[in-house]
């Protein structure tokens, strides 16, 4: 079979060999563009940079600190803690929450701002 080099062609969201409009799939960090009629197709994928970024990050909650009952849930349930423990926890000078690279602190910071509960994160997080 003849392997022929793919020339440079303008993306028209088109199957260059049945001119029917090509169906998009994305799964995780893979996207493709298949043709339904003759499966012709392309591929790509796409990692974010979050998962680039090599630091190890640090979560703490800010002192002096008095929480809801449902802010407490969510403290215990990212520190693992129990209630008792994660109460006890926000009477430290440093209350250390979790440590991560910066794809794994992202959902923890989403939740902390949700629930308005006080946190830094060191070093500076850019995400």
């Amino acid at each position: 079979m003849k392997v022929e080099r793919l020339k440079k062609m303008e993306w028209t969201g088109k199957c260059h060999e049945c001119d029917i409009d090509l169906v998009y799939c994305q799964q995780e960090s893979t996207i493709t563009w298949t043709c339904p009629v003759c499966g012709w197709g392309l591929a790509t994928t796409y990692i974010s940079p979050i998962y680039h970024d090599i630091n190890n990050y640090e979560v703490f909650l800010l002192k002096d600190f008095s929480p809801k009952p449902n802010q407490l849930r969510v403290i215990s349930r990212i520190s693992g803690l129990n209630l008792i423990e994660s109460k006890k926890l926000l009477g430290t000078d440093e209350a250390f929450l979790f440590k991560g690279k910066a794809a794994d602190v992202l959902p923890i910071k989403t939740q902390l701002e949700q629930e308005e509960i006080g946190f830094k994160i060191v070093p500076e997080y850019n995400w």
